[in-house]
């Protein structure tokens, strides 16, 4: 008879250690689920930016495109009408 308490006791005893182990483990797996959630939340605001940047590129690169040629020719035709006034001059001189 005491032989089956004794086995009743050792039973409760890692009953009571896998226990605290099953406790451990779902107190850490808690942690882990609270630090993915943050995890995601920090990676869905950076999409967001990046977004937010890409539509901001997208326009700056319009404007670039609309304006970028029209500031070349008037350079352009500025050197061009410099040159001939110059050469106008020279002429004039002589």
């Amino acid at each position: 008879m005491q032989f089956f308490r004794i086995l009743d006791v050792r039973g409760n005893e890692t009953l009571q250690a896998t226990n605290c182990a099953i406790r451990g483990n779902l107190e850490v797996l808690q942690r882990i689920k609270t630090e993915i959630r943050q995890e995601n939340a920090t990676f869905a605001d950076l999409a967001q930016q990046g977004q937010r940047d890409s539509r901001m590129l997208k326009a700056l690169s319009f404007i670039v495109v609309m304006y970028l040629p029209a500031s070349l020719l008037m350079v352009s035709t500025y050197a061009l009408v410099r040159s001939i006034i110059m050469a106008n001059s020279i002429y004039l001189e002589c």
